[in-house]
């Protein structure tokens, strides 16, 4: 990735965990760059610029509502 970000896990309309501030590691290889994992299986993983949650006061446990568009032609 080029930017920092947050990353936010959600499972059944809930954030489950969130990696926050995530910075881009230029030069690190791949057998030892950050490596940012779920705490637990979830459906869901999206992406935000760093500094989100915290600006909006988000955290694990909020409920969270997400349309996704609809794929079917």
């Amino acid at each position: 990735m080029r930017i920092s970000l947050n990353i936010v896990w959600i499972e059944a309309g809930e954030i489950r965990g969130a990696a926050e501030n995530t910075c881009p590691q230029p030069g690190v290889s791949d057998a030892v760059v950050t490596r940012y994992v779920s705490p637990e299986p979830v459906t869901l993983v999206l992406g935000l610029p760093a500094g989100r949650l915290d600006e909006h006061g988000y955290e694990a446990g909020d409920s969270v509502e997400i349309e996704l568009p609809d794929t079917a032609a």
